[in-house]
């Protein structure tokens, strides 16, 4: 029987320590989520359990809510604005496109992919210069609204204060999987301040995914209040030194981290889903002025239309 020379028998065992040392060091960079992408630079990895810190936090929320004296829009994590500088900030964000909010139509269907406790949705009808625009049981029905939440109490707080208890439209669902709406059953899909609670850049293409199935050829998508990539640094400078942040963190601990997105990922995702880019606009480059959030410094929201 044969036998291996020192000098192999020494290179076969320095090959196989590391190879156990690059096995260990790939599944610690899985584990902390620092796999990127290679064409837009965007983590395709992140903390598995993100979304499950967000809705115990969005839970406790929910539950502050259901007293009618409290702004729906605080419930969404928007404490440090007033109410009128919320629609406000509805009204500048949706109206800066040209023209888009003129697409919203009597008797549209709206859907919301994580609506939360339905303040989008409540603000959009001063945004459109109405009284109320939602499906109300009295047959006030300029827009039929529906959302979709993770938050089972925001949903509860939503139902109550939005549509007056009406039935059948907010789902307590996963926004990733919808299956149980209809293809092309939408006029619109709009989803506010919601991408940056994402896990990661594969769960942002099956909300898309989603987003584009419900809603008809030429229907509207709009995606509001993303946290730009390019404008990461600022963001966490500016979380970094907002009292309101501070106080929020010293109230209940450290907050799951936000996603980032370039701009690139929007206009390479959608044309591929058979949807046309009609616009990404900076809120900081919108009028009026929404110097009154902060946010808006480091936010954009992207303005689409299904076409096929």
């Amino acid at each position: 029987m044969s036998t291996l020379s020192p000098r192999l028998l020494k290179l076969t065992i320095l090959f196989f320590i590391l190879g156990i040392f690059f096995t260990n060091y790939l599944l610690y960079l899985c584990y902390r989520g620092n796999i990127r992408h290679s064409s837009i630079g965007i983590n395709t990895i992140e903390n598995k359990h993100n979304s499950s810190n967000w809705l115990k936090i969005w839970e406790k929320k929910g539950t502050s809510a259901l007293k009618d004296t409290e702004p729906l829009h605080y419930a969404s994590g928007f404490n440090q604005i007033k109410l009128d500088q919320w629609r406000k900030l509805v009204a500048t964000v949706i109206n800066a496109n040209e023209g888009s909010l003129k697409r919203f139509k009597k008797g549209d269907h709206i859907v919301d992919f994580g609506c939360g406790a339905g303040a989008f949705l409540d603000a959009l009808g001063a945004a459109t210069k109405t009284d109320r625009l939602v499906k109300l049981p009295n047959g006030l029905n300029d827009l039929n609204v529906y959302g979709i939440d993770y938050s089972e109490t925001l949903l509860h707080v939503a139902r109550k204060r939005v549509v007056n208890g009406a039935p059948g439209h907010f789902f307590n669902s996963d926004i990733k999987n919808v299956k149980f709406l209809l293809d092309g059953s939408f006029d619109h899909s709009i989803s506010w301040s919601v991408f940056f609670y994402l896990n990661s850049l594969e769960d942002a293409i099956s909300v898309l995914r989603e987003m584009v199935r419900v809603i008809k050829i030429n229907g509207s998508i709009i995606i509001a209040d993303v946290s730009s990539k390019e404008k990461e640094d600022l963001a966490r400078t500016l979380r970094g030194n907002s009292t309101y942040y501070t106080k929020m963190q010293q109230k209940r601990g450290a907050t799951p981290d936000h996603l980032y997105y370039p701009k690139e990922f929007f206009l390479e995702t959608l044309p591929k889903l058979g949807v046309r880019v009609d616009a990404i606009i900076d809120e900081s480059d919108m009028k009026p002025s929404l110097s009154f959030y902060e946010p808006s410094q480091y936010r954009f929201t992207v303005f689409a239309t299904k076409v096929e």
